[in-house]
Formats: C-alpha cells, structure tokens, sequence
C-alpha cells in the first residue's frame, strides 16, 4: 500500500476514496493512515491529503470548519488558556452526539 501511494501520489488516494464509495472494502483509516505518513516524510503534502480526504462530504466538512471556527474564537475571546483543548472537546462531543458524522445518516441495523 505504502510503495503504490508513493509511486502514484494524489491519484492513488482519489482511486482509493471513489473505490470505498462504490462500496468497495478499502478503508480509508488504512488509506490515509498511510497518506499521513507518507505527509510526515515528505512524499505528499499534508494539507492536499486532507483536502482529498474531505471531498466525500464537503458540506460536513464546511460545516464542521465553521463550527470549529466560531467556536475557537468565542474561547479565544473569554478563556483562551483553554483554546487549545477545543478540538479534541469538539471531537469527543461530536463522536458522543452523532457517532455517524454531523450530517451522517443513520444506519439500519438488522
């Protein structure tokens, strides 16, 4: 997986994100895990793996950035030495709300 991400590049993640929306079993923690190491030494750039990785929702994604955004300010504004604690707060908040993303459907259960 590591060797076709890095011969690929970008194209390798793109093929990967459409292959599991045509419910196809990759996944893509196992993905962009890889994708995040490969950022980490040099080979991608982290900021277009995170950009490709978000394109399978990106009304949730614009939604959860500005979330986060007026959120972070607002701490910023009245308790600011507890500003960098906001992500992972947001995060477990969330996950603990809606375990299937902000605008994730349900999932029927048999």
């Amino acid at each position: 997986m590591e060797s076709f991400l890095t011969d690929w590049g970008y194209a390798a993640l793109i093929l990967f994100g459409f292959l599991e929306a045509a419910c196809i079993p990759i996944s893509s923690e196992i993905t962009f895990g890889f994708a995040g190491v490969l950022a980490y030494q040099g080979h991608l750039n982290l900021a277009l793996v995170i950009i490709i990785g978000s394109l399978g929702n990106p009304l949730g994604t614009v939604l959860g950035g500005v979330i986060y955004g007026v959120s972070y300010m607002l701490m910023q504004s009245y308790y600011s030495s507890w500003a960098n604690l906001l992500p992972y707060v947001l995060l477990i908040a969330i996950l603990l709300v809606r375990p299937s993303g902000l605008l994730g459907r349900q999932v029927r259960r048999a």
